[in-house]
This record gives C-alpha cells, structure tokens and sequence, in this order.
C-alpha cells in the first residue's frame, strides 16, 4: 500500500502545476463572474433610480404647466382680456332696458 501512495504522489507531483492553473483559472472566472453580477446589479439599480427621477420631474413639469394653465385662465376671466364680459354686458343692458319700455307703452295705451 505505500508503493500505491508514492506512486500517487509522483503523478500528483507531475500534474500539479497544471492543477494548480486550472484551480487559478476557475478562480478568476469566479472573480470575473461576481462581478459582473454586481455590476449588472448596480446599473440596473441606478437606472431604475433614474428613470423614476425622470418620471417624477415630468409629472411635476405637466402639474406645473397645467397650474400654470388654470391661472392663466383665471387672469383672462378676470381681465376680460378676451373680451367676453363686454359682450355680455352691452347685450344684457339691451334686453333690460327693451322690457321696461314695452311696458311703459303698454301702460300709457291702457
């Protein structure tokens, strides 16, 4: 039995360099694949950090635009920049005035 364990030893001893390679190699394509799990880790944590960052300032510039729109209409509903009111106006006091003067005919016939 210790003729079989030197004659391990020696074919051991032949190969161990080659082993020791391998051992070095699957090492490094260990090392190599760690790290590329954490890098595809990190970017996909960054860009859904940045996509989510995007998103909130887009909601943020449509809310802003929109605020931004509802004054704007308040402004021209106050100012009658359009216009609008005086058009009311001058066709209200019209039908206003028309009435009374019918009746006052038809007072003045009676």
């Amino acid at each position: 039995m210790s003729q079989q364990k030197v004659n391990q030893y020696k074919e051991s001893k032949k190969n161990r360099k080659e082993e020791i390679a391998k051992q070095k190699r699957a090492a490094k394509i260990r090392k190599i694949a760690v790290w590329a799990v954490i890098a595809i880790l990190v970017v996909g944590l960054v860009t859904g950090i940045v996509i989510t960052i995007v998103n909130q300032q887009k909601k943020n510039a449509e809310n802003a635009a929109n605020m931004y729109e509802e004054s704007v209409f308040l402004l021209q509903d106050f100012a009658d920049i359009e216009g609008t009111a005086t058009e009311a106006e001058t066709a209200a006091p019209e039908d206003e005035t028309a009435a009374p003067e019918e009746e006052e005919v038809q007072d003045q016939n009676d």
